[in-house]
């Protein structure tokens, strides 16, 4: 962000971890000296929206490298409902949980290994009960069509897992997000536990490192269960920051009925991703 310059004003999102919230504010202001800052809670996802219609005719930033996922989907939707585009920013990290060492653990075996066998040798960072939120504003239409939903799988499969647990669907795909080899084989089990043990699910390959093909797979799959098969549908915001910003950007451009969050009853700190590794640069905008 300190490559921005002329930055008037920065919304920063607040964690109750210290982190390095102060080293943020420093590096900001020796780049622009006369930014104000406004502060929101990670929790006030309608504070963050209303600053954003306020503010409406300026041009915005948004880093998503530290933001939770449902303060990404409002950021996102609010400033594609009220600007039209915006510039994106993530920094990838240099480790994520489960490590690669984790998962060649349980992997790297000559025989197949059962999926609960797998799961129990995990340990993803954040702690039950779930809990399943809804971010879109409460549909009162019913239209009597089915309703289907489209998920991206993660190796924090207790999330998508916990929403089905909850939700009955017509139709559930389940798109698998490719990048890391040793995550992608992850993946590829929980789809395979998820088309076995719930009905009338399918899951597809989806390319995690590209939001262009990810669209495209999204949008193709959306046409199918709305348009073809005559089903409402449900979107999970199960996967990446990045595929979130995707999820939010669709629910503004497509009739979504309803986009859920399932969020876990704690985290540990301890396993949050750390380092610095590369930054994507990345233009959203609604075309014709």
């Amino acid at each position: 962000l300190t490559s921005f310059k002329n930055i008037k004003e920065a919304i920063l999102v607040e964690y109750p971890e210290p982190g390095y919230s102060d080293e943020i504010k420093r590096l900001l202001q020796e780049a622009n000296p006369s930014v104000d800052f406004s502060i929101v809670g990670h929790t006030q996802i309608r504070k963050m929206a209303e600053i954003v219609r306020l503010k409406k005719n300026q041009r915005f930033i948004l880093d998503v490298t530290s933001l939770n996922k449902p303060m990404i989907f409002t950021a996102v939707r609010e400033l594609l409902l009220n600007t039209a585009q915006f510039i994106g920013i993530k920094t990838n990290a240099t480790q994520y949980y489960p490590l690669d060492s984790d998962l060649e653990k349980i992997l790297d075996r000559k025989k197949k290994i059962k999926y609960n066998d797998a799961m129990s040798k995990l340990y993803f960072g954040e702690n039950g009960p779930y809990n399943v939120v809804p971010l879109l504003d409460s549909r009162q239409v019913l239209s009597g069509r089915p309703t289907s939903l489209i998920g991206i799988l993660s190796p924090k499969n207790q999330r998508i897992f916990s929403l089905l647990d909850r939700r009955e669907y017509e139709k559930v795909v389940l798109l698998c997000q490719n990048g890391n080899p040793k995550t992608d084989q992850l993946v590829k089990m929980v789809g395979e536990y998820a088309q076995v043990n719930y009905e009338n699910t399918v899951f597809e390959a989806l390319d995690s490192n590209d939001l262009d093909s990810a669209i495209r797979a999204l949008s193709d799959v959306y046409n199918v269960l709305y348009n073809t098969e005559k089903m409402d549908v449900d979107l999970a915001l199960t996967g990446t920051k990045l595929q979130s910003v995707l999820c939010a950007a669709f629910c503004v451009r497509y009739k979504i009925n309803q986009c859920w969050y399932v969020a876990p009853n704690s985290y540990d700190p301890k396993r949050f991703s750390s380092g610095t590794a590369d930054t994507k640069y990345f233009e959203v905008f609604l075309g014709d």
